[in-house]
């Protein structure tokens, strides 16, 4: 899949970022990825990532935060799996 991608003009990329508790609490599952597409793993550092979006994309819609502060502020990962 990532070969036919980079085919199609897809940007290569250094990592995966991953979510969700399938990737998160599951070793075998993030492995199985992770070897497939032959890139690191890395994941958010918080938990419950879809509430938190919800709330950024909310706080970036009534002006609070710019989606640039959002991204700078918000968003952290791990290191590589």
């Amino acid at each position: 899949l990532y070969d036919s991608m980079l085919g199609a003009g897809l940007t290569p990329r250094t990592r995966l970022v991953g979510s969700g508790n399938g990737l998160q609490r599951n070793r075998l599952l993030a492995g199985l990825v992770r070897d497939a597409l032959g890139l690191p793993l890395v994941s958010p550092r918080q938990s419950e990532e879809a509430a938190r979006g919800a709330a950024t994309l909310a706080a970036i819609a009534v002006g609070e935060l710019t989606a640039a502060e959002a991204t700078a502020r918000l968003v952290h990962v791990a290191s590589p799996a």
